[in-house]
């Protein structure tokens, strides 16, 4: 909902990606030059899916939080 910085494995070593605000699960994002490399030793794009948690329980704050966000029409 927010956007967040997550860190990626990738074949060179872990890489810090940003999550767009209102990014949907299971979207792509691209990591540029740190994929399998081609024939002449230039690394490709890495994909990486997006994959949104929801918390399984709320506290009566944040179930309160979440009320009065739904309010607003988000």
């Amino acid at each position: 909902l927010l956007g967040t910085t997550a860190e990626v494995p990738t074949l060179l070593g872990h890489k810090k990606v940003k999550v767009p605000p209102g990014t949907h699960s299971h979207t792509k994002l691209r990591l540029k030059g740190v994929g399998i490399p081609d024939r002449s030793g230039r690394n490709g794009d890495q994909l990486v899916r997006v994959l949104v948690k929801f918390p399984s329980r709320l506290t009566e704050d944040q179930t309160e939080l979440v009320k009065k966000l739904r309010e607003t029409g988000i």
